[in-house]
This record gives C-alpha cells, sequence and structure tokens, in this order.
C-alpha cells in the first residue's frame, strides 16, 4: 500500500490510500477503526473500488482507491472519492467558520462557488497526482 498525505491549510489533512486491493484497504481499516468492514458496511455483491473515512477525532480524511484497476476505472473511481473528501471539507470549513447550518447551495452566491470550486479542484487534482509525485503539498 502506497500512502500519501496532502495537506490543505487550515484544513483536515487528507490521507490516500492506494491498495493493492479492497482487501488490503479492510484490513486496514479494521487495525485503525476497528470495525470489520465485510460485515457491517459492504453487501457481498457490492463493488466497491474506494472508499472514504472521515476521521473526526483525528482531524483527517482517509481515501482508499484500489491500485489495480484499468485507467478508466481508476481515474472514476479517484475522482469520486476525492469530490466526496473535497465536499466534506468544504462542510467542515465553513461550518466551524461561520457557525452556520445552512446547506451550500450553488447559484445563490457566485465568489461562494468560485470558492467551492476551486477547491474542489484542488482536490481532485491533488488525489490524482498524489500516486505520482512523492510529496503533494
Amino acid at each position: 500500500m502506497i500512502k500519501r498525505k496532502i495537506i490543505t491549510p487550515k484544513l483536515p489533512s487528507i490521507n490516500v490510500h492506494y491498495c493493492t486491493g479492497m482487501s488490503e484497504a479492510y484490513y486496514d481499516v479494521m487495525i485503525k477503526h476497528s470495525v470489520n468492514m465485510h460485515l457491517s458496511l459492504i453487501e457481498e455483491d457490492d463493488d466497491v473500488y474506494g472508499f472514504t473515512i472521515t476521521d473526526e477525532l483525528n482531524d483527517t480524511l482517509e481515501i482508499y482507491i484500489d491500485d489495480t484497476l484499468s485507467p478508466e476505472l481508476y481515474t472514476k473511481t479517484a475522482i469520486s472519492e476525492a469530490l466526496n473528501a473535497g465536499l466534506s471539507l468544504i462542510r467542515r470549513k465553513l461550518f466551524y467558520s461561520f457557525e452556520s447550518n445552512n446547506p451550500i447551495v450553488l447559484g445563490d452566491d457566485p465568489d461562494m462557488d468560485e470558492v467551492v470550486i476551486e477547491l474542489l479542484s484542488q482536490v481532485v487534482t491533488k488525489v490524482l497526482m498524489a500516486k505520482y509525485e512523492k510529496d503533494i503539498k
């Protein structure tokens, strides 16, 4: 398993785990979080290629991606999980910064839309590139 850490200023860090299969990812989750994903969360007929865990105690996001996928499926999975992580970061930043429980609505405020799209773009790019770069900051 290849592990990369993505650090975003003033936001939780993102740990990306490029696994040689989902069994390796499930085992890592079992060790770190004491959750058996086979029994608790995953149906037997589900095809899982990646998933994201929000760890609020350690203020991190953990992304697990199957590194053995075809390039097309790998890219789709990485983008999907990066978007999940990016949206989690946005929700946390807005709720903690503005103490607001109002939903984020795209189209209402062009400045907020730009912030949301920029942060999502950065996270997606970093998750895709972390596989190939040694140190992502």
